[in-house]
């Protein structure tokens, strides 16, 4: 059924499936930064990784056709999700496993998240960067975060496997 529906109303399940990501996305958000922090810490680092990694692929398959407030909705909703994952990555390097640790920089540098905003400049049309209302301190967070992993990873070195 579903098969036939979509061949019939493509557009129509590309304007409800894009609906029901922005709900989603926003939701999440709104959980991980709504109170403080006791959700975000019920999380395996695995699930704040996935988390991360999920909100960054997400805009990272976004077409240039999407609406514009429905755009920044999902870009707000991102950084929101990206601070938390970064808030939680700060506190507690340690529990992470060093996938863990690259698949959450990745969501981080996949977007820009905490970079200059000069990377706009970028000639790659597909280039993703994710602004800010506060990008200053997004900087420092990220900043502050990356020192800590590298500070995690130094004990961790001995038990690394080529």
């Amino acid at each position: 059924f579903c098969g036939k529906w979509y061949r019939m109303y493509p557009s129509s399940l590309t304007f409800w499936l894009g609906k029901i990501q922005l709900s989603m996305i926003t939701f999440v958000a709104d959980c991980l930064d709504g109170d403080d922090g006791s959700f975000a810490n019920a999380f395996k680092p695995q699930e704040i990784k996935d988390t991360a990694w999920g909100a960054a692929t997400l805009l990272s398959k976004r077409g240039d056709e999407e609406d514009k407030e429905v755009s920044d909705a999902e870009d707000d909703a991102v950084v929101r999700i990206l601070r938390s994952t970064s808030q939680y990555l700060l506190q507690r390097a340690d529990e992470f496993k060093p996938q863990e640790i690259s698949n959450t920089i990745w969501a981080f540098a996949t977007v820009g998240f905490g970079c200059e905003e000069s990377a706009m400049d970028n000639n790659n049309e597909h280039y993703i960067f994710l602004t800010s209302d506060k990008s200053a301190e997004d900087r420092e967070l990220v900043s502050r975060t990356l020192d800590a992993v590298a500070k995690s990873a130094l004990p961790r070195l001995g038990r690394f496997r080529p």
